[in-house]
C-alpha cells in the first residue's frame, strides 16, 4: 500500500507541475525541484493522515471490554532480531482464546541490547500469570495485551511532519523567487 501511495504521489506532483508550467505560473527554476517539492508535500500530507489515524485507531482500543488471561509462553523469540514473545489465553463468554505478541517492541540497536530488552520484559511476563486482556468486542479473537499507539508510530508521525515542512519550505521558496 505504502509503494502505491508514493507512486501516486509522484503521479499527482507531475500533473500539478504540468498545470503550473501550461499556466506559467511557475518560477524559472528546474521542473524537477518544483516536482520533488510537491511531492513532498504530498507524502508528508499522506503520512500525517494515515498515522494520526493509526493513533486514534491504536487509542479506541482501549476502551474495549476486558478479561483475565494467563500467560502460557513466556520466551525469546528470533535468531538475530530477538523479540520478546508472551502467549496468553483468555475466554469470553464460554470461548476460549489465545493471543500471542511481541508487546510491539521496537526491533533496533544492537543483538545483544535486543536480546536484553526481550529478556527484560518477558521477565514481567512469566508464565501462569493472570493478566489482562483488551479484546475487540466484535470480534473476541482479536486482542491486546497492550493498548496504545506504539513509539513508531509517533515516530512515522513525526517524519511526515518534517516531510510536509520540507515540501512547503520548497514550494514556498520556489514561488517566493518568482515573485
Amino acid at each position: 500500500m505504502a509503494h502505491l501511495f508514493v507512486v501516486v504521489s509522484a503521479l499527482v506532483a507531475v500533473l500539478i507541475t504540468i498545470i503550473l508550467k501550461k499556466r506559467n505560473v511557475l518560477p524559472k527554476i528546474p521542473v524537477l525541484l518544483v516536482i520533488f517539492s510537491i511531492f513532498l508535500v504530498i507524502s508528508g500530507a499522506g503520512m500525517i493522515y494515515h498515522h494520526e489515524n493509526e493513533i486514534e485507531n491504536e487509542l479506541a482500543k482501549r476502551v474495549w471490554p476486558t478479561t483475565g488471561g494467563v500467560v502460557i509462553k513466556s520466551e525469546i523469540a528470533g535468531i538475530r532480531a530477538f523479540r520478546p514473545e508472551v502467549t496468553c489465553k483468555y475466554s469470553v463468554k464460554g470461548q476460549v482464546y489465545q493471543v500471542t505478541t511481541n508487546l510491539g517492541t521496537p526491533g533496533f540497536g544492537n543483538k545483544r541490547s535486543r536480546r536484553d530488552t526481550a529478556a527484560r520484559i518477558i521477565s514481567d511476563y512469566p508464565v501462569g500469570k493472570t493478566v489482562m486482556i483488551h479484546y475487540d468486542p466484535s470480534a473476541p479473537s482479536q486482542a491486546f495485551l497492550r493498548v496504545g499507539p506504539a513509539w513508531h508510530t509517533f515516530m512515522k508521525l513525526a517524519l511526515g511532519i518534517i516531510i510536509l515542512i520540507a515540501g512547503l519550505t520548497g514550494s514556498t521558496g520556489n514561488f517566493l523567487k518568482r515573485t
